[in-house]
């Protein structure tokens, strides 16, 4: 072990990496519990049920877990981390200006439920900026001028 308390050979994840890693476990963990909540034999019903403080149709659900098991198996590289960033922003601001732009109904998969559109929007927002962050220098390397 090193003075800092880590194991010296393994690298730990960049910003990027642990975002991404965030996102995909918030996103996975939603999407179980929206279908342990509203089930797959209700996936043409219009009606939804609530997660916590969200509405989660099934198709949400769905969705929501896919982005989840995507996004923990690029969050193990930094360049796959990056294009699951971008996609994932380009995919979930699209879905919030869909539900706001739609004006869909409360149980609709594009619902204009504040909470379900804050859980796109913000995180889409975060992710196209951390994606498109310019790359920090290692430590240790010399400067370039």
């Amino acid at each position: 072990m090193t003075e800092q308390g880590s194991i010296e050979g393994v690298r730990r994840g960049t910003g990027v990496q642990r975002w991404a890693q965030f996102v995909a476990c918030a996103y996975l963990m939603l999407g179980i519990l929206g279908l342990l909540r509203s089930g797959l034999g209700e996936v043409s019903s219009p009606d939804g049920r609530y997660v916590f403080v969200l509405l989660s149709h099934p198709l949400t659900a769905l969705l929501h877990l896919a982005i989840g098991l995507v996004g923990v198996y690029a969050a193990t590289r930094l360049p796959w981390s990056r294009v699951f960033l971008g996609g994932l922003s380009g995919l979930l601001v699209s879905w919030a200006v869909l539900g706001l732009a739609l004006n869909g109904e409360p149980n609709d998969v594009f619902t204009s439920d504040r909470w379900t559109v804050a859980l796109h929007g913000l995180p889409g927002l975060i992710s196209l900026a951390v994606a498109l962050a310019p790359a920090r220098e290692a430590r240790g390397a010399p400067a370039t001028a």
